[in-house]
């Protein structure tokens, strides 16, 4: 989540929540909620949270997988 701070943002608890698991969309949901849990947006940008959330789970899916190609 380096594009939301100034400097890249780690979630311990995340990362954490992942050990030992079977790389899979319910599993980097997990993640992303919990990466997400706190998170406070100002009021004309909400939607950002979701968005987070989806980012993550696609950064995660996207390097278990490699790009996927029609």
């Amino acid at each position: 989540m380096g594009g939301v701070a100034p400097m890249p943002w780690r979630v311990p608890d995340a990362e954490a929540s992942l050990i030992g698991r079977t790389p899979s969309f319910e599993a980097f949901r997990d993640a992303a909620e919990i990466a997400m849990r706190g998170a406070q947006p100002l009021s004309q940008n909400a939607f950002k949270v979701d968005l987070g959330k989806h980012s993550i789970v696609r950064a995660l899916t996207l390097a278990s997988n490699g790009p996927q190609t029609k």
